[in-house]
Order: structure tokens, then C-alpha cells, then sequence
């Protein structure tokens, strides 16, 4: 423990400067559950975020959703909440269908609980995923398609706490384009299926 707390936190300080090679030294020392992660590693992360996320968005959002999923956070102060919940809502009010936007709603998704407006933030995604011009071809040709992100997100809306969002949606619409237009996804389907049954 002394040699976490001395010579580890210069290392994990000096580490950080260079962002990188952060992200993926700290998800290392997380994974190794190092000794002096929570006294440590974390604190200093949580420190860092802002500049690591300006930096490095890709990876770093990879950390926390990985540490999120090993309940590797720990506690986590309303400094950071507020910097996370910001970036995420930025992030999600531009969010576009791509190869990396796709990666980037998994990760997003792990961290929703630190997202007060999450849920009015996906119901705007599902409303342009609704409308995507030759979905079925889109499913057919990629993993990166509507109907997969129309499934996640509605799944995301049936596990939140905050109901809020079934004041801002139709429904009753919903379905009826589900079944209009996206009766060949079972994925859509699925999702709709499950947003249903959670009122």
C-alpha cells in the first residue's frame, strides 16, 4: 500500500498527462483490482475527466463504461456527475447513426444512471431512427442499422426510473410504425413489445 500511495500516484499523475495512455493504464490497474485503485487511481481519474474526455473521448468513455459494468467506480462525486452528465448530453443532442456512433450508444448507455435527461434524449433518437429512409436494406447490408439502435434504446426507456418520458411519446404512434414499417424487424419489434408492457 505504501508503494501505491507514493510511488503509484506519481506514476498514475504522470500517467495522466499524456491521455493516450491513461485510459488504457487505468482500465489495466481496474482490471487488476490494484491495490490502491479506489485511494488512488480513481480519485486522480475523476480529477482528470474533462481534460481526458476533450482528449480522448473514444477511449475514455470505453474506461467508464468498463468500470461501470465491474462496479469499478465506487462512489462518485457530483463534480464528476455534472462533467459526465454535460458531455453526455452533448454528445447524444448530435448523435448520428455510423460505426462509431453505434459503439458510442453502448458505451453511453452504461453510464444513463449519471444522465438526468437521458430518457428525453433517446426518445429524440428513436423519433429520427423511426423515420430512417431503407431500414430494411440498412439491416440487411451493416450491424450498424435503425432497427438494432431502435431496439436499444427503447429497451433503455422500459429500464429507466424516470418515467418522464412516457408524457413525451406516443405510444400508441410508436407501434402503429412499428408494425406499419418495421414488421420485418424483430429487433423493433422486440423493443416496442418490451416499451409496452413496462407502462
Amino acid at each position: 500500500m505504501s508503494v501505491g500511495t507514493s510511488a503509484g500516484r506519481l506514476f498514475v499523475a504522470e500517467a495522466l498527462k499524456v491521455p493516450k495512455f491513461a485510459p488504457l493504464l487505468l482500465g489495466v490497474l481496474a482490471e487488476l483490482s490494484w491495490g490502491g485503485w479506489k485511494l488512488v487511481a480513481l480519485p486522480a481519474l475523476f480529477r482528470s475527466t474533462g481534460d481526458l474526455l476533450a482528449t480522448e473521448p473514444k477511449r475514455t468513455l470505453r474506461l467508464f463504461a468498463s468500470l461501470s459494468h465491474s462496479d469499478k467506480l465506487g462512489e462518485v462525486d457530483i463534480i464528476w456527475k455534472r462533467t459526465i452528465d454535460i458531455w453526455l448530453c452533448e454528445r447524444l443532442s448530435h448523435w448520428q447513426l455510423s460505426s462509431d456512433g453505434v459503439d458510442e450508444l453502448r458505451n453511453i448507455l452504461s453510464l444513463s444512471v449519471y444522465v438526468e435527461k437521458m430518457p428525453a434524449l433517446l426518445v429524440g433518437i428513436v423519433q429520427r431512427m423511426l423515420d430512417a429512409p431503407d431500414a430494411e436494406a440498412s439491416w440487411n447490408a451493416s450491424h450498424v442499422n435503425a432497427a438494432w439502435v431502435l431496439r436499444t434504446c427503447m429497451l433503455a426507456l422500459a429500464e429507466s426510473k424516470n418515467g418522464s418520458w412516457r408524457q413525451q411519446v406516443d405510444l400508441a404512434g410508436w407501434t402503429r410504425t412499428v408494425v406499419q414499417r418495421w414488421s420485418w424487424s424483430q429487433c423493433a419489434l422486440t423493443g416496442v413489445a418490451v416499451l409496452v408492457q413496462s407502462r
